[in-house]
């Protein structure tokens, strides 16, 4: 049987043992606790799921279409006013920029 090193009275098991539950359910009690801080975030794309099996998880549609997203983000950067760029390495970067996406610069 086994033959511990030191004395049963010392509290040493009693320390091992609790030792042993805290590594026993320190991963279940942080994905808990990874799920509780990010619950306001994950409950959105849980009303998503349509089906949920060992090939993966599907989920629903989303409802604005991607064009329209694009459209309406476009109209609200064009509704933000901004001071023209008075340091000239800043406008020789915003140049650059809008002659590598063939962009017009306003």
């Amino acid at each position: 049987m086994f033959e511990p090193p030191y004395e049963a009275t010392t509290g040493i098991p009693y320390l091992q043992l609790f030792v042993e539950l805290l590594r026993a359910v320190a991963w279940p009690m942080a994905i808990v606790l990874a799920l509780w801080i990010f619950r306001n975030d994950l409950r959105p794309m849980l009303a998503k799921i349509e089906s949920f099996g060992p090939s993966g998880v599907k989920l629903s549609q989303v409802s604005q279409s991607s064009q329209s997203l694009e459209s309406e983000t476009k109209q609200k950067l064009a509704d933000i006013e901004l001071d023209p760029l008075t340091d000239p390495a800043a406008k020789r970067i915003e140049d650059n920029i809008f002659a590598r996406i063939g962009g017009d610069p306003c």
